[in-house]
């Protein structure tokens, strides 16, 4: 029988990032707090935790909550309020 999917999470916060890799929703194989940055150095960081984690195993699916505004489309990061990240592409870095 083959194996569940991998699949990870990834919640973008003012402060923190909050990254996770499981099969099952309810029982993550590993999770990590990430100490929000600039742009590049947050998502470079989130980028390494996740290929670490998978190992040599694609991941099947990303979901990604984030504050906002978001323009689903482009994957960007809009008219924020926040320092430096305005027109971010959340997407361009996977």
């Amino acid at each position: 029988m083959a194996a569940e999917p991998l699949l990870a999470s990834i919640e973008l916060g003012g402060t923190k990032a909050v990254v996770g890799i499981a099969r099952d929703p309810a029982a993550p194989l590993a999770q990590a707090k990430i100490a929000t940055q600039a742009p590049a150095e947050t998502l470079g960081a989130i980028i390494a935790f996740l290929r670490e984690a998978a190992g040599r195993e694609q991941i099947a699916a990303i979901g990604i909550a984030s504050f906002g505004p978001l323009d689903l489309r482009s994957g960007r990061i809009v008219a924020t309020p926040k320092p430096r990240v305005g027109l971010t592409s959340i997407c361009a870095a996977c």
